[in-house]
């Protein structure tokens, strides 16, 4: 069973799985990791440590929510959509 077959068998509540989902949901941990190395740990990019710490790989994506034409917030944190 692969990661994604897993990991989407989960969140449609179907238990039918090997195992369940190992992942880093908090992986920037750069504090943590530098303890670490300092107790013997490598040095691991990202992608390494998964594989060290045997996590089911997980890629991390960013979307941006401004875009061209979008109206600017009036105010930092604001609504882009305001009630009428």
């Amino acid at each position: 069973m692969t990661a994604r077959e897993r990991f989407e068998r989960v969140l449609d509540f179907d238990m039918t799985v090997d195992r369940l989902p190992m992942i880093e949901w908090a992986a920037w941990w750069d504090k943590t990791m530098e303890r670490w190395q300092g107790e013997g740990l490598p040095e691991l990019g990202f992608r390494e440590s998964q594989e060290y710490f045997s996590l089911d790989p997980m890629l991390l994506l960013h979307a941006g929510p401004v875009g061209r034409g979008m109206p600017a917030p009036e105010y930092h944190g604001g609504p882009i959509i305001g009630e009428k």
